[in-house]
C-alpha cells in the first residue's frame, strides 16, 4: 500500500486518483480454469483501501459476484464496479445487468457508483468488444 500511495506522491487534488484491484485473469478467452483471487482479498483490503488517498476504487464483480456487505466496508470511495465479464465471450443481457446494479444500490448512493467492465477488453474481438459495452444500453 505504501508504493501504491507513493506513485500519487504530489499529484494534485483536483486529479482523480483510481486504483484498480485485479482478480487475476486467463490468457485465452473462455477458460474456466485459471487461477482467481479469493473473493475474501476484497474484504482484507478494505481497512487499507479506505485511508489511502485514493478517490476511486475499481472492484470486478462479473467473473465471480462478490458478496455485497463489502460496498458497506468501502465507506467514502466512488466505487468503479464491474459487471462485464471480459473472460467470456458470452455476452451479458441487459436485464442481467440492471438485476445486478439493483443489487448494488442496496449498499451504496448511486452519486457513488460508476459501472464498468471487470478489467480492460484485450481478450475480446473489436465485435465483442462493442456488443458487451453496448449491452447495458
Amino acid at each position: 500500500m505504501d508504493g501504491i500511495e507513493r506513485c500519487f506522491h504530489k499529484v494534485p487534488n483536483e486529479v482523480t486518483k483510481i486504483i484498480h484491484i485485479c482478480c487475476g485473469y486467463t490468457d485465452r478467452l473462455d477458460d474456466q480454469n485459471y487461477m482467481k483471487a479469493d473473493p475474501q482479498s476484497y474484504f482484507a483490503l478494505t481497512d487499507d483501501l479506505n485511508v489511502m488517498k485514493v478517490d476511486q476504487i475499481s472492484i470486478e464483480d462479473a467473473h465471480f459476484q462478490n458478496d455485497l456487505s463489502l460496498l458497506d466496508k468501502l465507506t467514502d470511495k466512488t466505487l468503479i464496479f464491474g459487471v462485464l465479464n471480459v473472460t467470456k465471450s458470452q455476452i451479458e443481457t441487459t436485464e442481467e445487468i440492471h438485476i445486478r446494479l439493483s443489487e448494488v444500490l442496496n449498499y451504496i448512493d448511486r452519486e457513488r457508483l460508476i459501472v464498468s467492465p471487470d478489467c480492460g477488453l484485450g481478450l475480446l474481438s473489436t465485435i465483442q468488444a462493442k456488443q458487451k459495452l453496448e449491452s447495458h444500453v
